[in-house]
Formats: C-alpha cells, sequence, structure tokens
C-alpha cells in the first residue's frame, strides 16, 4: 500500500476485493484481522458478491463474468493466498480461489 500511496494514488481510488469463492461474505472484524486495522480503516474493502460484467465465452465455450469493481479497475494487482479445503481436491480448489476473484460462483461451478 505505501508504493501505491507514493505513487501519488489517493486512497478513495484503491479498492480491496476479497474473493469469496463459495464462502459467505466477510464481516468487518474478520477484514479488520485479514487486510490489517489501518488499511480497513483508509480504503475500501470489497467482498466479491456483487454484480457481474459477462465479457464474453471462453474458445470452449465458458462464460467469463468478471466482479464489476475489477472489470472497471484501471489497474489490477492480484495477490493471495491458497487454503487446503478438506473435502475438495486441490485442483479445484487453486482454480476455484483465482477464478471467483473475477468469475462469478455460477461460471466457475461450471467450471469445476
Amino acid at each position: 500500500m505505501e508504493e501505491i500511496k507514493s505513487a501519488g494514488v489517493p486512497n478513495e481510488d484503491v479498492s480491496i476485493v476479497l474473493a469469496l469463492g463459495s464462502h459467505r461474505g466477510h464481516t468487518d472484524e474478520e477484514k479488520k484481522k485479514l487486510c490489517g486495522e489501518e488499511v480497513f480503516n483508509n480504503y475500501r474493502i470489497l467482498d466479491s458478491n456483487g454484480e457481474m460484467v459477462h465479457l464474453g465465452f471462453t474458445a470452449n465455450g465458458t462464460p467469463v463474468d468478471v466482479y464489476k469493481p475489477v472489470a472497471e479497475a484501471d489497474k489490477v494487482v492480484c495477490l493471495g493466498n491458497i487454503e487446503y479445503h478438506y473435502f475438495a481436491i486441490l485442483y479445484l480448489s487453486l482454480l476455484s480461489k483465482f477464478s471467483v476473484l473475477i468469475n462469478s460462483f455460477e461460471t466457475t461451478l461450471e467450471v469445476t
């Protein structure tokens, strides 16, 4: 965040998107824990559970639906971690975490 700030980008022009996969949205306390109190208090933090923008289809016919704030962003920086899911195959877990940041839950289900 310091690098973005030092580049002169105002805090109100930065959104942090938390990819939900098939999980519920985060509480404010969870957002504070994940992002830190300073980031929580100074930046917009969104769960990826809102309006999607349909961008078309892949060569295999899979719809590409992107979370609207991500689709409309001038720049996107993707950071994160992959957590082990006891009841999921690792491949599906990796695919779904990356996929749901930009794709709708329905598209991720179709792909996986």
